[in-house]
């Protein structure tokens, strides 16, 4: 059974992303907004969490900075 903090194996990543080479799985990672870290052979490594909650998907939304207070709060 796999579990959240379990890392993808070779061919769960190739499953995945239907690539067998790590450049182009690091793409397709990248592309679907799955947090991953490359080896030091190039391979991506990420567990079944990120790619089960990509970044997109987590509602972690960095809003712009304003020095004027919001007078919509002023009832």
């Amino acid at each position: 059974m796999k579990q959240d903090h379990d890392i993808l194996k070779k061919d769960d990543l190739i499953e995945l992303t239907g690539c067998h080479y790590s450049s182009q799985q690091c793409e397709w990672l990248t592309k679907a907004g799955i947090w991953f870290t490359p080896r030091r052979d190039g391979t991506p490594s990420t567990t079944w969490y990120h790619v089960a909650n990509p970044i997109p998907l987590r509602g972690i939304v960095s809003k712009p900075v304003s020095d004027e207070p919001n007078f919509n709060a002023i009832q």
